[in-house]
């Protein structure tokens, strides 16, 4: 493991397991700290907290958004206390917009359950900081700093064993078992018809269109698909979303493992990944792609969606994520067999730093 792949492991740490930061902020040479509950998104990458609008801390960040957070990464006693560090994350903060404020928020209170009365609230707003660089201080003589270009600094890639695999796999799905029902109240009007059309546009066959919806959650995407006329399939790996998909939906929903498929071969016109992929370990994704593509007909189309992020992964809570950039997952694809048709970020209509969703569709070649 290289220098930046060690401290991209360390900083994930800390931040998976702290619950409290110190956040400083300024205004007119005046600096203000704060204590704040944060939540890490898209791995060490941002940070959410949030906050009135009527105190201090925000009226700072109005009039200069460049903020730090300071995070105690020691253990309070014990021999622990000389293995961890103190973790600086020095960025920029921005109000996170309605098109991700549910999501975001649902995330920030699975972590901080004891919040909710408090991001009720009308007078609350939901803040990310998008982290320019971090400060690690394990000592008085011991002080680094690492941008985010030191952080992604290109490395091979760690090997899981097989055991490794399954446990993250078994946590994410015990996850969405637990949650099943929240996860849908809160998906459940979500408008994604953006990405059915993406889809279904680029299908050189007759309809209807035999079609699997991979990762169908509790089946809201099945529904519609359905609905239009279509013979649509669900598969998903956690057992209670898929119990909800059967009902919810009418379709045929098969559970299955990402990591442990059995697809028939030539079966489906398209294949609809929307937010499901990127829970692929990146070591097995060369493997269940080629199963994608095995189980398209000739010419048959897949679509993705993923959060989009600098080529880390890692658990965001109780979920394991990969997130890939454009570029990345254009050399997972192509290198499965696929021939790009288009791509796209999301939500539509917003400057692309606003756009944490990367859409792309693919043709079996």
């Amino acid at each position: 493991m290289n220098n930046a792949m060690s401290t991209r492991f360390s900083i994930q740490k800390i931040l998976n397991t702290a619950n409290l930061a110190v956040l400083a902020t300024e205004h007119a040479g005046q600096p203000h700290t704060s204590l704040i509950a944060i939540t890490p998104f898209n791995a060490w990458q941002r940070l959410i907290f949030a906050t009135y609008r009527d105190t201090r801390k925000y009226t700072n960040l109005l009039q200069n958004s460049r903020v730090s957070i300071l995070i105690d990464g020691r253990s309070p006693t014990g021999a622990d206390a000389q293995e961890g560090f103190i973790l600086t994350a020095v960025g920029r903060v921005r109000e996170i917009g309605d098109h991700a404020r549910a999501d975001l928020l649902a995330t920030h209170l699975e972590r901080h359950p004891e919040l909710s009365s408090f991001t009720q609230s009308p007078d609350c707003v939901l803040l990310e900081v998008v982290v320019e660089a971090y400060q690690i201080v394990r000592g008085i003589d011991d002080v680094s700093w690492w941008s985010m270009d030191d952080l992604n600094e290109e490395a091979a890639p760690v090997r899981l064993s097989s055991q490794a695999l399954t446990d993250l796999t078994q946590r994410t799905l015990a996850h969405y078992n637990q949650n099943a029902e929240d996860f849908f109240s809160g998906t459940r009007d979500h408008d994604v018809r953006q990405n059915m059309e993406a889809l279904l546009q680029h299908i050189a066959a007759l309809a209807p269109f035999t079609i699997l919806d991979f990762g169908c959650g509790p089946g809201r995407d099945l529904k519609a698909f359905s609905a239009l006329g279509h013979k649509a399939v669900g598969l998903e790996g956690a057992a209670r979303f898929a119990d909800m998909a059967r009902a919810y939906s009418g379709c045929e929903v098969w559970h299955q493992d990402f990591l442990a498929l059995d697809l028939p071969a030539d079966h489906f016109d398209g294949v609809f990944a929307n937010a499901s992929l990127f829970h692929v370990p990146g070591q097995a994704l060369p493997q269940v792609l080629a199963q994608l593509h095995a189980t398209l007909k000739p010419q048959g189309v897949l679509f993705s969606s993923n959060p989009r992020g600098l080529n880390d992964e890692g658990f965001n809570g109780e979920r394991y994520g990969a997130y890939h950039d454009l570029a990345h997952w254009r050399r997972y694809m192509t290198a499965a067999g696929f021939t790009e048709l288009m791509h796209y970020y999301r939500p539509p209509g917003l400057p692309i730093a606003q756009q944490p969703w990367l859409a792309s569709v693919w043709r079996k070649t």
